[in-house]
């Protein structure tokens, strides 16, 4: 297999299945997500509107790489040097960090629950810190536009043509590699960390909630689930981000026209594509106040009825982690006295 077909099959037939499929369930994410009044869910929300977005950006680069982009158009071949793959990123970024803002506010709840429910947020701060986190994002990827360049070529037709190619110049400054492992920590490896660390103290604090409740009520709870989910998750989000991390931070250190580099380079960004895919299935799984509102918003697109609302003797709390990213929410029932 050459690399121009590793590069086809990879981005112009498997990325778009996986995108479309994804968006769909983003779209789920977006319309159940905006039913539920909590403040949690509203970074789960701006995380899933910027995963949309992000998917309509990466558009031009499917374009591009099924070679239907026009190369006689200086703007165009401008477009895919210069804003293609930093616009992406930088929609990736700010999903993640939602994510990693609502991680922080879930061990907050669970974690140090006197501490957090004396100083809760209002709805206006959590809407600034997330219109803050999308516009650090793009503030993070605005240097990563001159990664690429165009350069002018003639091509058998005689035709004026433009092509792009990596700013090597640029790349191994030392500047530039003290910013792209800033970036990566920001925008990947950053979050891997906290959000393990994290997750592992709610884990902790679930076991403990969990042998309470067993030694009370004699029973098994759901939390072992839960935290034979969140280690999964964990696991995958690792796996789907650090290969693309990986590539970013190393890319002029390989041969980047050998078959081998092709083939990890498609793999890496068909790894990283996939976290599109799981959100919506692990939202519905962990989640009884998820389920609930998407199935009151199957009545009400079907049927045309609201559904009532939850049992008001439950005490809801939601832990939820990258899509980057980890992602889980468990309900706990109040012990009857």
């Amino acid at each position: 297999m050459t690399e121009q077909k590793v590069n086809f099959v990879a981005h112009v037939i498997l990325l778009p299945t996986v995108l479309c499929i994804g968006l769909v369930n983003q779209c789920l994410n977006v319309v159940t997500l905006s039913q539920i009044p909590s403040s949690s869910f509203t970074y789960l929300k701006a995380s899933a509107i910027a995963d949309i977005l992000s998917i309509i950006a990466l558009i031009p680069f499917i374009v591009r790489h099924a070679g239907l982009h026009d190369q006689c158009s200086r703007t165009a071949m401008l477009f895919h040097a210069h804003i293609e793959l930093p616009l992406v990123n930088a929609l990736m970024c700010a999903g993640a960090l939602c994510i990693v803002a609502m991680t922080i506010d879930r061990y907050l709840s669970i974690c140090h629950p006197i501490k957090f429910f004396k100083s809760a947020v209002s709805r206006y701060n959590i809407h600034a810190t997330i219109t803050i986190l999308f516009v650090l994002s793009f503030i993070v990827f605005v240097p990563s536009g001159w990664q690429k360049m165009t350069r002018e070529v003639i091509d058998a037709n005689n035709q004026t043509i433009w092509r792009i190619e990596r700013n090597v110049e640029l790349n191994n400054t030392s500047a530039f590699r003290i910013y792209l492992m800033f970036r990566e920590c920001l925008a990947k490896i950053g979050p891997i960390v906290i959000l393990v660390v994290l997750n592992f103290s709610i884990m902790r604090s679930l076991h403990k909630i969990g042998a309470k409740r067993r030694s009370i009520r004699g029973r098994p709870n759901g939390t072992t689930r839960v935290s034979i989910l969140l280690f999964i998750t964990s696991t995958t989000f690792v796996i789907c981000t650090l290969p693309a991390s990986i590539l970013s931070l190393f890319m002029d250190h390989f041969n980047n026209k050998s078959l081998h580099m092709q083939i990890f380079r498609a793999v890496a960004n068909l790894l990283q594509a996939t976290s599109y895919l799981y959100n919506f299935y692990l939202y519905a799984l962990c989640s009884s106040e998820y389920r609930q509102a998407l199935f009151t918003w199957i009545r009400l697109k079907n049927v045309g009825s609201a559904s009532k609302g939850s049992d008001p003797r439950s005490f809801k709390y939601s832990s939820v982690a990258l899509r980057n990213k980890f992602v889980y929410t468990i309900t706990i029932n109040k012990i009857k006295k």
